[in-house]
C-alpha cells in the first residue's frame, strides 16, 4: 500500500519530536493520506508555479499559486473538477508568461472556498467549483492586499502592504455585505513587512512577524492583546539584515550562500488551530554551509507548554487550519499529494 512505502519519508522530518507528541487531529486524519496527482503536476505549463494542497471529506484540492489554476481530486485518484481562475498568455515549454490577474493563496471554509486576487478581490467559490461571486476590496491605491482570514460569513481581516513603503502593512476589516471596510491598524517594521503571515480564530486575529520571537495578537477592533511568547529557537537568525543595494548583476555573481548573507530567515506557512495550537514554518536560510541553501523549521508552541522545534529538510508545501501540513512524495515515477498532522 502507498502508505507503508512512503512512510518513510517522515523519518526525518519527525526526528526531532519526542515520543510522546501525538496528533492533534485525529478527528481530522485522513483514512487515505495521499494521492495521486503525477498528471496535474507534470504538465508543462506548471514547472515555473508553486503548488499547495486542502484536504475534505475525503476529496484533496490542489491549487496552482499564482496562476490560480484548481483540482478537485478523489482518493482515487479520479479528477471531479477543475477551475482556472485567470487568463494566461504565451503558453509554451516554459509556461505562460503574461497573467492578466493573478491569484495569491485560497482558503478552505466550511461551505466555499475563497481565493484572493491580486487586484484586490476575492472570488468565492462553492464545492461544487461553481463561481459564487466575487468581492473587490476599496481601499487606497497604496495599499496591496496581500494575505486574509475570514472572521466570519459576512467578515474579512485584510493584511496588507503599503507598496509606498515596504515597512509598513496594515489590519483592514471588509463586510463583504455592503463593502464597507475599516483600517483597524497600521504598524511600522525596521525591516520589510512582505512576508507578515496572519490567521484567526475564535474572534482572534493572529499576527506573524519574520523578526519577532512572538505571536501578535488583535481584536476586530485593533486592539492588541497580550502577545504569546515563543521560546527563542537556537535555528533561526533573527539579525535583521540590510539587503544588498550594489547591483543586480553584481548579485546574481554571488553564490547562493553569499546571497544568503543579505537575507532574512522568515516565516511560510502558519497555522492557528481552534484548541489555539500555534504552528510556524519559518524559512531558514544556510550561511555557512555547503549542502542547502536553506531549511525548514517548524516551531510549535501548544497551550501552557514550552515551544518545541523541528528541523527537516523536506519540502513543505503548506498547512491547513487544522494542524496538518502538505508536501510531495515521489514514489515509482509517480507524484503523490500528501497530508499529515504536523506533529504526533
Amino acid at each position: 500500500m502507498i502508505n507503508i512505502r512512503i512512510i518513510s519519508f517522515l523519518v526525518v522530518f519527525l526526528i526531532s519530536c519526542k515520543r510522546n507528541d501525538t496528533s492533534l487531529n485525529n478527528d481530522f486524519s485522513p483514512t487515505v493520506d495521499s494521492v495521486d496527482i503525477t498528471t496535474v503536476v507534470k504538465k508543462k505549463e506548471y514547472h515555473r508555479f508553486n503548488f499547495q494542497g486542502g484536504y475534505r471529506y475525503g476529496i484533496f484540492y490542489v491549487f496552482v499559486a499564482m496562476l490560480g489554476d484548481f483540482y478537485a481530486i478523489q482518493k482515487n485518484g479520479n479528477i471531479l473538477w477543475e477551475k482556472s481562475l485567470n487568463k494566461a498568455y504565451g503558453n509554451s515549454d516554459l509556461g505562460p508568461s503574461i497573467l492578466t490577474t493573478s491569484t495569491e493563496e485560497f482558503h478552505l471554509y466550511e461551505n466555499q472556498i475563497y481565493f484572493l486576487q491580486n487586484d484586490n478581490s476575492v472570488i468565492i467559490m462553492d464545492y461544487n467549483g461553481d463561481i459564487v461571486s466575487r468581492k473587490y476590496f476599496k481601499l487606497e491605491s497604496r495599499k496591496k492586499v496581500k494575505s486574509m482570514t475570514r472572521l466570519n460569513e459576512e467578515e474579512l481581516i485584510l493584511l496588507w502592504i503599503n507598496i509606498s513603503d515596504k515597512y509598513e502593512y496594515g489590519l483592514t476589516l471588509i463586510n463583504l455585505n455592503n463593502g464597507i471596510t475599516n483600517t483597524i491598524n497600521k504598524i511600522k517594521l525596521n525591516y520589510p513587512a512582505l512576508k507578515v503571515k496572519i490567521s484567526s480564530v475564535k474572534n482572534k486575529i493572529y499576527i506573524f512577524e519574520d523578526i519577532n520571537n512572538s505571536v501578535r495578537v488583535f481584536t476586530p477592533k485593533g486592539e492588541e492583546l497580550n502577545g504569546i511568547e515563543l521560546d527563542p529557537s537556537k535555528y533561526k537568525n533573527y539579525e535583521i539584515r540590510g539587503g544588498y543595494d550594489d547591483g543586480v548583476i553584481s548579485y546574481r555573481a554571488m553564490s547562493k550562500f553569499e546571497r544568503n548573507s543579505f537575507l532574512n530567515d522568515f516565516v511560510k506557512n502558519v497555522s492557528v488551530t481552534s484548541n489555539n495550537n500555534i504552528y510556524i514554518h519559518h524559512h531558514i536560510y544556510q550561511r555557512d554551509s555547503t549542502h542547502l541553501p536553506f531549511k525548514g523549521l517548524i516551531s510549535v508552541k501548544r497551550n501552557k507548554e514550552a515551544t518545541k522545534e523541528v528541523i527537516l529538510d523536506k519540502y513543505i508545501l503548506n498547512f491547513d487550519s487544522h494542524g496538518n501540513y502538505f508536501t510531495f512524495v515521489n514514489h515509482e515515477k509517480k507524484v503523490f499529494i500528501k497530508v499529515a498532522p504536523i506533529v504526533r
